[in-house]
């Protein structure tokens, strides 16, 4: 007010010392950002930061209000002091959705699929500022936030080396991530780098809401996000999983389900399920790491000409087929030799 008393406007909090999620939080895949502004963040940090934000659009959506377009650029962390994981603003709060008002902006990979089908428009010919948002529409952007946040700025939907379009494959809930029960998901194309590992280690009742959400389509509530998150952070503290922002282990502290090994390729020292290591070693298989997994696939791509061991003809083979004959997984052999030893051995 102005000294005859009349409104003028309102003072708002400075973001002086915040950071968009996309430069804070959803950077801690690179070591810079890690080592420095988000120095002393780990998973439990991630966890409880997912834990706080569902239990703030919780409250927003008690008081009748959806950000709608629930995005990293709208939320900022604060970058000044990265010992507080819980302090963190929501910006662009003019665009809010709130008594009848649409918010008029979005952002397509955050975006429900639901919301096409349910008011009959393409994609590309979407207005978001002609429909109102529902909370499970929210409900979709806040579990696909939280994804990115626990999976170091990872679509649910990215598959290696970018085999599907994004767009198309969160409309065919084409999840790319394996949950426990999938019989038709191997979890192959999961992206190389540290996703397989932070998916592996994640609890199985947080995957299978992920799950639910981006391959079986249904509606995940707040509240039950809140409880998992809670049972989450406090298994964390309790030993249960990892804290690690980026492990490259099964976290196994008793050694119950895991065996160590030494990488045949690069050397490093990895575990895997006694299960997966045994039948590898029954099937004359090299115990790759998953860094090697993802070269291997790159040199099976690559052809090369090889003689075969047993008729002498030369055949086309590829560098990881190369590599294993090099040190001793098996022999160099055209086709028609191997079909003839596989018919013998039978």
């Amino acid at each position: 007010y102005n000294d005859k008393k009349q409104f003028v406007g309102y003072a708002m909090k400075s973001a002086a010392g915040y950071g968009e999620f996309g430069v804070t939080v959803l950077k801690l895949n690179s070591p810079t950002v890690a080592e420095n502004s988000m120095k002393g963040w780990d998973r439990l940090a991630l966890v409880e930061l997912c834990l706080d934000l569902c239990k703030t659009f919780k409250s927003m959506h008690e008081n009748g209000i959806l950000m709608g377009d629930v995005n990293p650029r709208n939320i900022m962390l604060n970058k000044s002091d990265s010992s507080i994981h819980d302090d963190y603003l929501m910006v662009d709060c003019d665009s809010y959705q709130f008594a009848g008002y649409p918010c008029p902006v979005g952002t397509m990979i955050f975006t429900s699929p639901k919301i096409y089908d349910r008011i009959n428009v393409d994609p590309a010919e979407l207005n978001f500022g002609k429909f109102l948002r529902t909370i499970e529409d929210e409900n979709y952007s806040i579990a696909s936030l939280l994804f990115h946040i626990l999976m170091l700025n990872q679509s649910p939907f990215a598959k290696k080396n970018g085999a599907e379009n994004i767009l198309d494959a969160i409309r065919d809930y084409d999840f790319a991530y394996r949950v426990k029960g999938d019989k038709n998901v191997t979890g192959a194309d999961i992206p190389d780098g540290v996703f397989r590992m932070i998916w592996n280690n994640m609890p199985g009742y947080i995957k299978e809401l992920f799950g639910d959400v981006f391959r079986r389509g249904k509606d995940v509530e707040l509240d039950v996000w809140i409880q998992n998150f809670d049972k989450y952070a406090n298994d964390i503290r309790n030993g249960l999983y990892t804290s690690e922002i980026k492990p490259v282990l099964y976290y196994d502290p008793d050694g119950t389900f895991t065996r160590m090994y030494k990488c045949d390729l690069c050397g490093k020292e990895r575990n895997m399920p006694i299960g997966r290591y045994n039948s590898q070693e029954k099937n004359g298989q090299p115990h790759l790491c998953f860094e090697c997994v993802a070269l291997k696939e790159r040199a099976a791509s690559i052809p090369v000409n090889k003689k075969c061991a047993v008729c002498g003809k030369t055949f086309v083979s590829n560098r990881w087929d190369e590599w294993l004959f090099d040190h001793g997984f098996g022999k160099a052999m055209c086709d028609e030799c191997r079909l003839r030893q596989k018919s013998k051995q039978r």
